[in-house]
């Protein structure tokens, strides 16, 4: 993967989109797109986007969106999600 800007770094809105791309894959358990706004606010402290909660969670949900409909590396059940390599290695062991 490569550098994510977070804090003051983040500059642009693909300097976001990265953020929130990273903290989704960087998830090891089941996870609500609430966590991943939580910690993307964590994360962007001293940014001018930091005061942007609208835009952050537009892009979660659009980001959590292609990776479950499109993409398909992700899985939505029971109000949670969690990446399917997750799953199928907890299945696998």
């Amino acid at each position: 993967m490569c550098h994510v800007a977070t804090g003051k770094d983040v500059t642009t809105k693909a300097d976001l989109q990265n953020l929130v791309t990273s903290l989704i894959l960087k998830q090891e358990q089941a996870f609500t797109s609430e966590k991943i706004a939580e910690t993307a606010k964590q994360e962007l402290s001293g940014s001018a986007w930091d005061t942007k909660e609208r835009v952050i969670i537009d892009l979660i949900r659009k980001t959590l969106f292609i990776l479950v409909a499109i993409d398909h590396s992700l899985l939505y059940a029971k109000g949670k999600y969690i990446m399917r390599n997750l799953l199928i290695a907890s299945t696998n062991a």
